[in-house]
């Protein structure tokens, strides 16, 4: 913890380490409320924040694990991003951890992690914002 905020860098040697009820449990842990995903994102060369994405990943957690306790089985995924002041708002497609975008010249803006991660805190009622690394150095 530093000023009150907590740190996670995940670490898993595949995905299927990354599960519904492990995101449970480090909420909890934690006791987080809200969360802000630092991402890898190309395309964009500006701080940016995430406000939608589409998930070509191929990953969803949420995809055969909910419902988990009071949560829906279909919850709503409309608006789960929260603005993020003063930066560019962005829609990313997502590729997964395993997926480097190297097309040049194209309109398509693609990240690592956002559309894997942020429907699941969502889900837990968090508080979710993304950005990519340049917003970090602003």
């Amino acid at each position: 913890r530093v000023n009150n905020k907590v740190f996670i860098y995940p670490e898993f040697r595949s995905v299927g380490d990354i599960s519904l009820s492990n995101i449970r449990d480090m909420i909890d842990f934690f006791k987080l409320t809200e969360i802000l995903i630092i991402d890898q994102i190309w395309g964009i060369n500006e701080p940016a924040y995430i406000r939608d994405h589409v998930n070509r990943s191929g990953i969803n957690l949420l995809r055969g694990q909910t419902p988990q306790g009071k949560h829906p089985m279909f919850p709503d995924m409309g608006n789960i991003y929260t603005v993020v002041d003063d930066l560019h708002p962005v829609t990313v497609h997502t590729l997964g951890p395993n997926h480097i975008s190297r097309e040049k010249n194209t309109k398509i803006i693609t990240s690592r992690w956002a559309g894997i991660w942020s429907p699941a805190f969502s889900y837990f009622g968090l508080k979710t914002g993304a950005v990519n690394q340049e917003a970090m150095t602003q």
